[in-house]
């Protein structure tokens, strides 16, 4: 499209084109909004529309930024609605990020924002944010709140705008998948259809068909799960919509996998991992990470096997407790069923510790008996692996090394009983602080793991609100990590990621806290570092960086930091960890390999 006709465009016809092609209208609203002579109400319609759509192709940083840009330019022109509307958008590029706590505030503040306010739009405004924060709390796991905030925001836009109304029933019927209701999902997915014109909404609807394959593979009705799952994956091609892409393959490797069609499924599964690794979707990488670990088992590609426990494992206790049990329970059965037994009794014994700690944390009777009675099991389980690694050791042994082992057993029961009670009380001990240092301690690295230093952060965060001793928190990112993963492989990779943690651990002071906080980033707190150092401390971490000797790569390593400190009205660390975040984006906007302080 040429200037001049791009120029004459109409709002409507950007409308509908992001439905269509929202790879080309991105570029194209990039454009208008160069002109200096654009009315205001259309730069921040434009704006909500280029971070709807970053968000809907997967670039949730974009999203993010845009949002943020959007309501700086609302809030400075008393547009409240358009407030609101950006607002929303950063709380759903927050939910993404898998940041609930933070995800959460952001709703309720906004919702408590807008049912105070006086606006003419009041109802609507409620209305879309109810439903958003419904759909988050989905996401979540909270789903008795998120029917509580869908249903009333269906009956308000029956009364307002009934074009909002399929996607709140689509929503209603994701909850209640969620609870195990799937039929009665399956109902509100295809009513939800009823009110779509699917050729003039195509990308919303192929939403819809992708959670109507996805409930359908739950109720085993494959034909029909394949049906709705090519239509989402062929409208996602068809506008080059990666995330949908990702989604639409990574549960046709699903209904392959349930029909025992495992090459199939890793065509399937290995596309989708490449689209969910650039998208940065944690959520959907761990999925697909369980379903390859599974097809690879089943077709005995015991290499693949082992490189993909190696590639899990260290980052493990970050993940959430039912993707550690999905992969704990595979890992465990695989070196069971390769004579392993050290360590399917290790990981067993990790699963029952994970299943204890959920039980403690679940309210409802019901679960935790069925919890119990699946530890106990997996107990058993234990007990038959070591039984069955004793008897190939009794083969080892020769007749009369038996009958005298036997003998000696025999004469000396009483005193065996007493050491081995001994021996394994002493094992429990053991066991038991290295279970509480790994849950503390990132596995590949040695350094604290984001639970650890987060906790570490805000016990520093509560003194200084006690003391107003200065401290100063960065966040350190290796500046083209994933070109190093790339181009030298993710062995390489994690010689880096331990390099660099060893040349951190090495120059900071005793007081001062370092960790990782996932991936290739890292949270660094300084208590009592004055402003005017933290450059000369950045210039000893980018010296160490490039003096560390790793053979296989060429390049310099470099990093970025940002960094930030609490101010008087930081009520919360993750306020102050916002800053520092964004701090970040500055430095790698800027070019990388620097530190900014805001």
């Amino acid at each position: 499209m040429s200037a001049s006709v791009w120029a004459d465009t109409s709002l409507e016809q950007i409308k509908q084109q992001a439905n269509t092609n929202p790879v080309e209208t991105l570029s194209l609203i990039e454009q208008r909004l160069t002109l200096k002579t654009l009315p205001l109400s259309e730069r921040l319609e434009l704006m909500l529309i280029e971070s709807q759509l970053y968000s809907q192709l997967g670039y949730l940083d974009k999203s993010q930024q845009s949002a943020v840009n959007g309501e700086q330019l609302a809030s400075a022109h008393n547009n409240f609605r358009y407030e609101i509307e950006f607002k929303l958008m950063q709380a759903e590029a927050l939910s993404q990020m898998s940041d609930w706590p933070n995800t959460k505030k952001a709703y309720t503040d906004i919702l408590q924002q807008v049912e105070q306010s006086n606006h003419q739009d009041k109802t609507l405004l409620i209305a879309l944010t109810k439903s958003k924060y419904g759909l988050s709390c989905y996401y979540n796991g909270e789903n008795q709140l998120a029917l509580d905030l869908l249903f009333d925001a269906f009956e308000k836009y029956q009364a307002i705008d009934t074009e909002m109304v399929p996607t709140v029933l689509a929503n209603i019927a994701l909850v209640y998948d969620a609870t195990g209701d799937h039929h009665t999902a399956l109902k509100y997915f295809f009513k939800s259809l009823e009110y779509y014109d699917t050729d003039k909404l195509e990308l919303a609807a192929s939403v819809t068909y992708y959670n109507i394959g996805y409930v359908s593979l739950k109720v085993d009705k494959f034909k029909q799960a394949e049906t709705y799952l090519k239509k989402s994956e062929q409208i996602a091609r068809k506008h080059n919509i990666t995330q949908g892409i990702a989604f639409a393959t990574s549960q046709l490797g699903t209904l392959a996998i349930k029909q025992d069609k495992f090459e199939q499924a890793l065509i399937y599964l290995n596309e989708a991992y490449s689209i969910a690794i650039d998208l940065k979707n944690d959520r959907l990488v761990n999925r697909i990470l369980v379903q390859l670990l599974q097809s690879h088992i089943k077709l005995g590609n015991i290499a693949k096997v082992r490189n993909l426990i190696n590639q899990i494992i260290p980052d493990l206790n970050q993940s959430s407790d039912a993707y550690q049990v999905d992969v704990l329970k595979l890992v465990s059965k695989f070196h069971a069923d390769q004579n392993h037994y050290e360590q399917a009794i290790n990981h067993y014994q990790q699963l029952i510790a994970l299943l204890e700690e959920t039980i403690d944390k679940t309210n409802t009777e019901q679960i935790r008996d069925m919890q119990n009675q699946f530890s106990n099991q997996l107990r058993e389980q234990e007990n038959q692996i070591l039984k069955q690694q004793n008897e190939l050791q009794k083969l080892k042994i020769s007749e009369q090394q038996n009958q005298t082992l036997i003998f000696i057993l025999g004469s000396a029961a009483l005193l065996i009983a007493a050491v081995f009670m001994t021996l394994f009380w002493r094992r429990e001990k053991q066991v038991r602080h290295k279970f509480t240092q790994l849950a503390l301690t990132d596995e590949l690295t040695g350094v604290p793991n984001r639970r650890q230093i987060v906790k570490l952060a805000e016990a520093e965060f509560s003194r200084h609100q006690r003391t107003q001793v200065d401290v100063i928190y960065c966040i350190i990112d290796l500046d083209h990590f994933k070109n190093i993963n790339d181009t030298y492989g993710h062995d390489i990779g994690d010689i880096v990621l331990k390099k660099f943690a060893q040349s951190v651990k090495r120059i900071i002071r005793e007081h001062d806290s370092f960790g990782r906080v996932g991936g290739e980033e890292w949270l660094l707190v300084l208590p009592r570092l004055p402003d005017n150092e933290l450059t000369s401390f950045f210039m000893r971490i980018r010296e160490a960086c490039a003096a560390m000797d790793i053979p296989e790569i060429k390049e310099t390593i470099t990093v970025s930091m940002g960094a930030a400190k609490p101010e008087e009205h930081d009520r919360l660390l993750e306020s102050v960890l916002k800053r520092a975040d964004k701090a970040l984006y500055r430095a790698k906007e800027n070019g990388r390999d620097q530190v900014v302080l805001i």
